[in-house]
Parts: C-alpha cells; sequence; structure tokens
C-alpha cells in the first residue's frame, strides 16, 4: 500500500501512540479515494515513521523515495526521508548487515506543495534477505510540525534496457542480428 489508499495497517508506525502516525485523506496525486501518512509533533519525541520488512535478493539493485509534505514553522525542520536496513535474515529479525542507507531529505515547510524525495539507487550487502523500509521523519528543532508521506516506493532498479552495447552499435552481446 505504497500510495496509503485507506490504511496505514500494513505498515509499523514510530511512535506507535494511536493517532500521531495515521492515515490521511490528503493525497499527493489528488485522488479522493486515496491518501497518506500524517506526522503530527507531539513534545518528546523526536522520530516519526512508518516502516516495513520486505524480502530482498543480494544480486539487485535498488531504490527507494516518495513524495513528502510539511507544514512546519522552524527553517529547516523537520527533516523527511527515506532509509533502509538490511538483514541476513527474511524476516527483518537477525543478522543485520552494514549500516543503514539513507535516502535523500526533504527539510523544513514544503509550502503546501508535494514534494518528491530525492531516489537513492543502492546495492545491498552480499548476504541480504530482507530490508525494512523506513519512511522518516526527525523533529530536529522544529517546535510543531506535520509531514505527509505518499506514493512511497522501494523498488529494484532495472537500469537502462539496452545498457548492452546497442546503442553503439556493438552487437556482440547478442546472439543474432539481422542487417
Amino acid at each position: 500500500n505504497p500510495n496509503f489508499d485507506s490504511t496505514t495497517a500494513l505498515w509499523s508506525t514510530q511512535p506507535a501512540t494511536p493517532g500521531v502516525v495515521r492515515f490521511d485523506s490528503a493525497d499527493s496525486d489528488g485522488w479522493s479515494v486515496s491518501g497518506s501518512v500524517l506526522m503530527e509533533f507531539v513534545a518528546g519525541t523526536q522520530v516519526y515513521g512508518v516502516s516495513q520488512c520486505v524480502q530482498v535478493g543480494d544480486t539487485d539493485d535498488y531504490t527507494f523515495g516518495g513524495r513528502v509534505r510539511t507544514a512546519s514553522p522552524w527553517p529547516g525542520a523537520p527533516e523527511a526521508f527515506g532509509q533502509v536496513q538490511y538483514f541476513g535474515s527474511t524476516n527483518c529479525t537477525t543478522l543485520v548487515l552494514g549500516s543503514e542507507v539513507l535516502g535523500g531529505a526533504v527539510a523544513g515547510d514544503t509550502g503546501g506543495v508535494w514534494v518528491s524525495l530525492p531516489e537513492s539507487l543502492h546495492t545491498p550487502p552480499v548476504g541480504a534477505r530482507s530490508a525494512y523500509v523506513s519512511f522518516l521523519a526527525v523533529a530536529g528543532a522544529a517546535p510543531s510540525f506535520a509531514t505527509s508521506f505518499d506514493t512511497v516506493s522501494f523498488r529494484i532498479e532495472l537500469g537502462a534496457m539496452f545498457a548492452d552495447g546497442f546503442e553503439t552499435g556493438d552487437m556482440s552481446q547478442w546472439s543474432a542480428s539481422v542487417p
């Protein structure tokens, strides 16, 4: 449910306090049948987010991103970004592999506009079998804020369709060619 069409039920939330991280009817594409996830500031809480565990292969390249909108009176805060932690187990519980992969951040108020998170292309560590994918808002110095995420993604990066010399006329990687 990367578009948060009607719920955040498939996601783990941080904090787990009911109502702090929740479904909201505001949608980055303007669809009336979809929504987003809304994170609202609570005094004493620094990190807000939604997370899911997904199975991965360690030979594929992955990218992640999404859209974010923040209302904040404080310049540069909160910071909204994606984060991925890889595991050697298939359920994100044991065998942590390497450090977290952090995506590009959007900081501070977005002026009521949905802003794309810079996508982050990376290769998982050897032996990765699962990834704990999170989209986070870190309060920093913000005295209050409301951050929404929508159209979040974590996917295999396919790259160029013909990254094998085809465009340059090199047919050596093709099994046959016809004049």
